[in-house]
């Protein structure tokens, strides 16, 4: 292990507007009017016109021509000009629900409240047409889509009560589901990085879901020269590029961040990033070798030196 801090400088900067709601999984803001999807230097790359403030977290194509946005009753796809397609649901607040949206080349993922139970739907990206659909055995209090591009995945939350996780596999007309062992998705880029229910320990997974190295809680405080009862691992960090593991712990009593680099392929630890000031929130790898955060109204873009 190194005790040391690992050199980091800031790449980009970006301070919010009032009103303005960063979405650092895209990355993208938005306001009451427009969502915003940001480059690599955190400027303005499209703008999609939005009918009504954001209700959750949407996503963009990776060819930036259409994003696609849940609300409570639809999901709608938008493209620069405005509303291209909407498809209609039941009214998740009636469950208390939120859904998640994924765009994938040609096809959007969303998942939807259902009858008795909750589903997942696969759209055209184009046109909005229902190209399949299962049902999940879950009612949601949250939920979110990952993909490595390739690969997809749905986390789900209801509460204390359980975190189911689906793996679909869209093909000739159907969406297979396969549910895996409860654990809260953080990342996904081949490999996937989870974090358990209760919050006792974070893993690095397969592509068939086994687990290739498990880091327990207390270690990875331990680790990060913590002390006390009151850290916990949190739900956020993941992939900073394939070789770097990003973690980041939470005081439950006092607010306070930590983040932890590691070595993606042994686990051993490479030492926190050296900020200037210590961390006051999650972090958002990007896969690229950086890492976002959201601080107040400062987005920051962040890579190793």
């Amino acid at each position: 292990m190194s005790n040391r801090p690992v050199p980091v400088a800031s790449v980009a900067e970006l301070i919010l507007a009032p009103g303005e709601r960063p979405h650092p999984g895209v990355p993208a803001v938005s306001d009451a009017t427009e969502l915003r999807l940001l480059g690599a230097d955190l400027g303005t790359v499209a703008r999609f016109p939005l009918p009504a403030p954001l209700w959750t977290q949407a996503v963009v194509s990776a060819d930036a021509r259409v994003a696609a946005v849940p609300t409570s009753t639809a999901v709608l796809g938008l493209g620069p000009e405005g509303e291209l397609w909407r498809f209609e649901h039941a009214d998740w607040a009636e469950q208390h629900g939120s859904g998640s949206v994924l765009v994938l080349g040609e096809r959007v993922y969303a998942h939807v409240p259902g009858g008795l139970s909750d589903r997942w739907v696969v759209l055209d990206a184009r046109t909005g047409q229902l190209l399949a659909e299962a049902p999940l055995a879950c009612e949601a209090l949250g939920s979110e889509h990952f993909s490595d591009g390739v690969a997809v995945a749905l986390s789900v939350g209801e509460g204390q009560d359980a975190c189911p996780l689906y793996r679909g596999d869209y093909r000739d007309g159907l969406l297979m589901v396969r549910e895996d062992p409860e654990r809260v998705m953080v990342d996904l880029r081949g490999e996937a990085f989870t974090i358990a229910h209760y919050l006792e320990d974070a893993a690095v997974h397969r592509p068939d879901g086994s687990v290739r190295l498990e880091f327990p809680a207390e270690w990875l405080v331990t680790r990060a020269g913590l002390s006390g009862v009151e850290w916990s691992l949190d739900y956020s960090g993941g992939f900073v590029d394939g070789e770097t593991l990003l973690v980041v712990l939470l005081d439950n009593d006092e607010g306070a961040y930590a983040h932890l680099l590691l070595d993606a392929f042994t686990g051993d630890v490479l030492g926190a990033p050296g900020y200037a000031d210590p961390p006051q929130g999650p972090a958002y790898p990007q896969g690229d070798g950086t890492w976002l955060t959201v601080v107040d109204d400062r987005v920051v873009r962040w890579r190793a030196c």
